[in-house]
């Protein structure tokens, strides 16, 4: 009762006369509004919290498709679009990105992948620059000509080069790229 012979003090002081019921009816309305500004601070709080938590998730996966495209030779755009592509034909982000990892890494470790690529009738540099092509680009080449063979035959390459079979039966798909 303290608060309310406060308030009752300070109404006084300005020349108001205070009844019981006029003072509850003050109480209660200064406790309603202290509620709903606690709960929209809190509201507040919690979605600085979710802002902060996406753009440490966004950050973060900018950062793993810089480095993964680092480690694979491909471009960070035809990364994020090959991964949605392989999405919308069945295959996770996961086996699109591990996919064009591993076949980064075959031709990386293998003094003779390039040939076995071109075997299949892949095109591994660009004529023009002699440099490597981008390996989403050799990975769609692959695609393409698997589809044209038995599938047992395309998963058997495609297990010599690291392309999960989720990646490869999209990519396999005439509407992947």
């Amino acid at each position: 009762m303290a608060q309310s012979s406060v308030i009752r003090e300070f109404f006084v002081a300005l020349g108001f006369k205070v009844d019981e019921p006029a003072l509850k009816q003050f109480q209660e309305g200064i406790t309603r509004v202290t509620k709903s500004v606690v709960g929209l601070a809190t509201a507040g709080e919690a979605t600085a919290l979710a802002v902060a938590v996406g753009v440490e998730r966004f950050a973060s996966n900018l950062e793993a498709l810089y480095f993964a495209s680092q480690r694979t030779g491909a471009s960070a755009s035809n990364l994020r679009a090959f991964s949605l592509a392989a999405q919308n034909f069945g295959a996770t982000a996961g086996d699109a990105l591990g996919s064009v990892e591993a076949l980064a890494s075959f031709l990386r470790y293998n003094p003779a992948g390039e040939g076995v690529l071109q075997g299949l009738g892949l095109q591994t540099r660009d004529p023009k620059t002699g440099k490597v092509r981008d390996t989403t680009d050799m990975l769609l080449d692959f695609g393409k000509q698997t589809a044209k063979m038995p599938f047992s035959l395309a998963n058997q390459y495609a297990q010599i080069l690291g392309v999960s079979e989720r990646t490869l039966i999209a990519l396999r798909n005439g509407d992947f790229e």
